[in-house]
């Protein structure tokens, strides 16, 4: 991870309890960011990723990205739908994107456009 990257992590009671992290990868393109969701699996189901994603909105729309991006694996229904839920849409789907555990892996694109904005800022 660069220093032009940021990670959030939600810390419960105990400092060596972290049970989620996610990760922003500035400058995927000026006006867009992409993000990475990391739960631990006893605490997934908890609302974690949802703080996670929601702490980071703020921040993203500070950094004056547009759009935030995920790259899920095409066989990750409950990450599709988390972030369905947090409104992100599905834009793109590639195909055989990835090899893992002896298969071709495809991969999903989902965006949420965080302001209304009809061009950049640095261009106004």
């Amino acid at each position: 991870m660069s220093s032009r990257d940021t990670q959030i992590a939600i810390r419960e009671a105990r400092l060596d309890d972290v049970p989620g992290i996610l990760q922003i990868y500035n400058q995927v393109v000026v006006s867009s960011v992409e993000h990475s969701v990391h739960v631990r699996s006893d605490r997934r189901g908890t609302g974690i990723g949802r703080k996670l994603v929601e702490a980071i909105l703020p921040y993203a729309l500070a950094l004056d990205k547009h759009v935030m991006i995920g790259a899920i694996d095409a066989s990750n229904d409950t990450s599709i739908k988390f972030h369905a839920r947090l409104g992100f849409r599905e834009v793109a789907h590639f195909r055989e994107v990835g090899f893992k555990f002896g298969r071709w892996l495809d991969l999903v694109f989902m965006q949420r456009i965080l302001d209304a904005r009809q061009r950049p800022h640095d261009l106004s």
